[in-house]
């Protein structure tokens, strides 16, 4: 689900020169941004808004900049001006995906929710509130969503292969496996189908055609390296870690430029307690993405597991200053204080970490805080 680029008319009424030349601004920048020129597109929405600081397209167009170029707090922060200033079912939208994009499922469930009636019967209003609710492990809502989302437009591939892993995680596994076999037929070309199909065959016992399944996702995938990402996230959520360990090498071998990959393939050498190998797979994760805040806190973690806390220690507070809503890295870090025997740093962290707790974030946004 990719964030839309919002083009809002510049306004006709604008009666003072600094609200035209904010406009024009909006106007080139817009422009800049459908070419993919997206650094130059951001310098032209950010004089937009030194021009007028209340124009909330602006902030909205600067958060799409930011979510673009892999920074997706700062594009939150812009999103939440613009539906401070403008809370229309756009902008509302573009704040609940960039929420949920970052692992905030609750915020983005709320955000959501404040969205007007009438501006919810769209597939992907309820697509993205499904999967939200199945992120927070609330999977009644989530697959009651879902399914909504696919009533509206059952020609999405995309939009069945969610309903499909939302039915499996919720325990429904023949009702999984009789939707996706469904789905298989109607769209035989799509690669995220025919993995659904593969783990709801896996889960009802139909070992070999899972695997036929499988092999048909990743050779229908241009990048196959996503699809076998998705089964070995699939193996290390059911405990099978040997077996998302060799999945995770064919998404490396797939493409060894990506980081995730090889960070998934380090969590699975550090649950078999192979902390070095995996100290080395994130090594390598984060020379390929320097600012992959995932591979920093795995790789403290392991750090920590090895006694090096004094190293483990600086990857954390790395970890946090990318991504400062990680309640795991806060927690992580907690611990290395507590075993470092400093103690006050370790309460002040675990308080940190509990203020980011789901309810608590929920409760922000509720009160308008975000």
């Amino acid at each position: 689900m990719a964030l839309p680029i919002v083009l809002l008319a510049t306004s006709a009424s604008s009666s003072t020169q600094n609200r035209r030349a904010a406009d024009d601004n909006v106007a080139a920048g817009v422009a800049l941004l459908e070419k993919g020129q997206v650094e130059a597109a951001r310098q032209f929405f950010s004089e937009a808004l030194r021009l007028d600081p209340d124009l909330a397209v602006a902030y909205n167009l600067l958060g799409t900049v930011y979510e673009k170029s892999g920074r997706p707090f700062e594009a939150i922060k812009e999103f939440e001006e613009a539906t401070r200033l403008e809370p229309s079912p756009e902008f509302l939208y573009n704040l609940a995906l960039a929420y949920y994009q970052a692992g905030l499922n609750s915020p983005a469930i709320t955000t959501l929710q404040e969205t007007p009636s009438s501006a919810r019967n769209r597939p992907e209003f309820y697509r993205l509130l499904g999967d939200a609710e199945i992120g927070a492990d609330r999977y009644r809502e989530g697959v009651r969503d879902l399914r909504e989302s696919v009533a509206l437009d059952n020609r999405n591939p995309d939009a069945i292969f969610d309903l499909g892993i939302a039915l499996l995680k919720s325990g429904s596994d023949d009702d999984a496996l009789t939707r996706m076999s469904q789905a298989a037929r109607s769209f035989p070309k799509s690669s995220s189908v025919r993995m659904a199909l593969g783990i709801a065959q896996y889960m009802n016992g139909l070992y070999e055609s899972a695997e036929r399944s499988f092999q048909a996702a990743a050779q229908l995938d241009k990048s196959p390296v996503s699809m076998y990402l998705a089964l070995g996230d699939f193996y290390l959520g059911t405990g099978r870690n040997e077996a998302a360990r060799e999945a995770f090498l064919k998404a490396i071998a797939s493409d060894p430029s990506d980081p995730v990959a090889r960070t998934r393939y380090g969590v699975t050498l550090g649950r078999a307690e192979r902390w070095n190998e995996a100290i080395a797979c994130f090594h390598k994760s984060i020379a390929l993405r320097p600012e992959y805040a995932e591979a920093y806190y795995e790789l403290g973690k392991a750090l920590y597991k090895t006694n090096r806390l004094n190293d483990a220690q600086g990857v954390l507070e790395k970890a946090i200053d990318l991504d400062r809503y990680d309640r795991k890295a806060y927690y992580q870090l907690a611990q290395v204080f507590d075993r470092l025997g400093r103690k006050e740093e370790a309460s002040r962290t675990l308080e940190a970490w509990n203020q980011l707790a789901p309810a608590k974030l929920e409760d922000a946004t509720q009160s308008g805080t975000r």
